[in-house]
């Protein structure tokens, strides 16, 4: 091919490279961008400090939860490297808290005290249904005896009235 005609194949190659490329990044899913965007800017910030003479700094450390991460990812850092506390970072990788057993633990206590007053709550609930159900029965049941009373009596009244006549 001549010249020109090999640069003209190859611009038109990069121009549907660069037109399949977005359409390539739509598919991905949000978790696999966000990664190669935290990768990319961790490569920027390394190649920084390097410069600068400072090599790992600015890149996060072990021990540490970034903001938006699961409480589970921080309970498996702090399973995994035995700590008592991990620290949450931000997208800069600067310190923004930290999380400690403490915390955790006050928030599984928190968590189970809401459940048993749930469930404290439906008992209660259960037991006031079950003694209204019992309070109805109970009046039911008064109710039919008060008429097999008045029926008796009635059949008692015209049983003797009967006995008076044949006299």
């Amino acid at each position: 091919k001549p010249a020109h005609a090999r640069r003209t194949s190859i611009l038109m190659s990069a121009q549907q490279q660069q037109q399949q490329q977005p359409e390539e990044e739509e598919k991905k899913d949000e978790e696999t961008i966000r990664a190669e965007r935290e990768e990319e800017e961790r490569k920027k910030l390394e190649e920084e400090n390097k410069k600068k003479g400072k090599a790992r700094v600015g890149l996060r450390p072990d021990g540490t939860v970034r903001v938006g991460d699961s409480l589970g990812t921080a309970i498996s850092i702090m399973a995994k490297e035995k700590k008592s506390r991990v620290f949450v970072v931000n997208s800069h990788f600067a310190p923004v808290g930290v999380i400690t057993v403490a915390d955790i633990c006050r928030l599984v206590l928190s968590e189970c005290e809401k459940e048993v007053a749930k469930m404290a709550e439906a008992e209660r609930l259960a037991m006031e249904e079950e003694r209204t159900k019992k309070e109805e029965d109970d009046k039911q049941r008064e109710l039919a005896d008060r008429e097999a009373r008045e029926a008796q009596n009635k059949q008692r009244i015209e049983a003797r009235a009967g006995k008076n006549r044949v006299e």
